[in-house]
């Protein structure tokens, strides 16, 4: 179900796609745990790779006072037909929400899927080893970024 959910809303591959953006390994330098460390409020993505064609993530806010999290997603990279997806499991969805890889290099991923209402690209730049910006946006310069900074789990 949840492939043909995927096939079904980000069609077939955009003219131009780089041929090397369909494997997971285009985008393994997202694995680990990334902090966006704000006032009031962390935004955390924890992504770690589960097999060869996939790699499972959570997306989530946190109140770093308390601890408290706020808001939470489930994420997941999945390689299948050889394109990679982004799967977004968000609990006010009904359905998961999938962007297709549209564009990769060794530094940066932009995942889309311009049928969801918001957002619609989802654009991941890596900045160092240790330094990701991410684009969240409707495609069109509406949207927010993200600064995270690699951090290892608290004991």
């Amino acid at each position: 179900m949840l492939m043909i959910l995927i096939l079904a809303v980000c069609g077939l591959p955009a003219a131009g796609q780089d041929a090397s953006c369909g494997s997971l390994d285009d985008v393994a330098w997202m694995e680990g745990r990334w902090v966006d460390e704000q006032p009031g409020r962390h935004t955390i993505e924890e992504w770690s790779r589960v097999s060869d064609l996939t790699m499972e993530g959570i997306g989530y806010l946190m109140r770093p006072s308390t601890g408290e999290v706020r808001v939470s997603e489930t994420l997941r990279l999945v390689e299948m037909s050889e394109e990679v997806f982004f799967v977004a499991y968000i609990k006010s969805n009904r359905m998961p929400v999938p962007f297709r890889l549209a564009e990769c290099g060794s530094d940066f991923a932009v995942f889309e899927n311009m049928a969801h209402d918001f957002p619609r690209r989802l654009a991941y730049t890596l900045n160092g080893a240790d330094s990701l910006h991410v684009d969240v946006s409707d495609g069109e310069g509406n949207g927010f970024e993200l600064s995270f900074v690699k951090r290892e789990a608290p004991e």
